[in-house]
């Protein structure tokens, strides 16, 4: 963590996307689909704050509706000390210089029919940036950044190696110097060789232009070795978040502990208990009432069935939304 630690660079407020669900003739609303749920979280400058979960609970959704990709629903987004949540694209697009995002396959967010040099200049272009010597100055600078060389610039999307285009989209996505960068599994579709370099180039960027990150990612230890402070989601909310070493010798949430089980120990001698979740994840169309979690859980209770659970503090930063704790 920097020495920014405890500056506060965003903030989510009960924050909601529900999906409209179409039906009938006239294709009226029939219902929605939750997919976040009122999240409420905060990122601390220059940290980096992982989200994980299950596939379809909500992680991706978050990253894209807090950055405006998606409209959200309801709820607010606090960057930087100013509600963003409510902007008209006109009035969002200063942000968007400081809100970027690397998408999980980094070739299919490349225009295949651009070369490199100008898929990086772009943003530059779109923001106010004409003057070329600027531009081509400013691209070398990004393209050298990110560990690959200047004749690369030439070249074509398909020219390249899934590793080598990610480094691109990394490039592209800090031509505007932004602050704060969701990052949405950036490294699931690359070769487990390959996922190492990316991770460990974007700790190195991290400390040398003080960015701060939303990565995203369902890889249990990748989210261990490059989290700072990790959130696990469930069915659209966050049910635990804490410092990325207490949550993972600690989970409090049972979901967490299950979740946390299924890491493979490298040492055949250290052996732990798999723990095998009953039943099925209840459809975000038509969320139970209490907790989202008590057809899994084998310590349900009454009270588990008639209400919510909060998320609250058990000491040192460690939020469970359980009614255990």
């Amino acid at each position: 963590m920097t020495e920014t630690k405890n500056e506060v660079i965003l903030e989510l407020k009960n924050f909601k996307k529900h999906f409209p669900i179409q039906g009938g003739i006239i294709s009226r609303t029939i219902g929605y689909l939750k997919a976040v749920d009122g999240v409420n979280l905060q990122v601390q400058k220059g940290e980096i704050f992982g989200i994980v979960g299950e596939s379809g609970c909500g992680k991706t959704t978050l990253g894209k509706s807090l950055l405006h990709l998606i409209k959200p629903t309801s709820g607010e987004v606090i960057f930087k000390g100013k509600n963003i949540s409510k902007l008209s694209p006109r009035n969002f697009r200063p942000f968007r210089r400081d809100l970027q995002i690397i998408f999980q396959d980094p070739f299919s967010s490349l225009h295949p029919r651009m070369r490199i040099d100008s898929l990086i200049s772009e943003p530059l272009k779109i923001h106010g940036m004409h003057n070329r010597s600027q531009i081509q100055e400013r691209v070398r600078e990004l393209i050298r950044l990110v560990g690959l060389d200047r004749y690369h610039l030439r070249k074509y999307p398909h020219e390249f190696s899934g590793g080598q285009q990610q480094r691109i989209v990394i490039a592209r996505a800090l031509a505007l110097n932004p602050g704060f960068i969701v990052c949405d599994e950036p490294v699931s579709a690359l070769d487990v060789s390959i996922q190492s370099q990316i991770i460990n180039l974007l700790k190195e960027l991290r400390t040398k232009l003080n960015l701060t990150y939303m990565f995203i990612s369902h890889n249990l230890a990748v989210i261990r070795h490059i989290s700072d402070r990790v959130g696990v989601m469930y069915l659209g909310k966050l049910v635990e978040v804490a410092e990325v070493d207490e949550i993972y010798k600690n989970p409090l949430h049972p979901y967490t502990e299950a979740l946390f089980s299924a890491i493979p120990v490298t040492d055949p001698s250290q052996r732990k208990e798999r723990i095998i979740l009953q039943g099925n994840v209840p459809s975000p169309v038509d969320i139970p009432p209490g907790c989202r979690f008590q057809g899994r859980c084998k310590h349900v209770m009454d009270k588990c069935r008639d209400r919510e659970p909060d998320l609250i503090e058990c000491g040192d930063g460690h939020l469970v939304r359980c009614y255990l704790h």
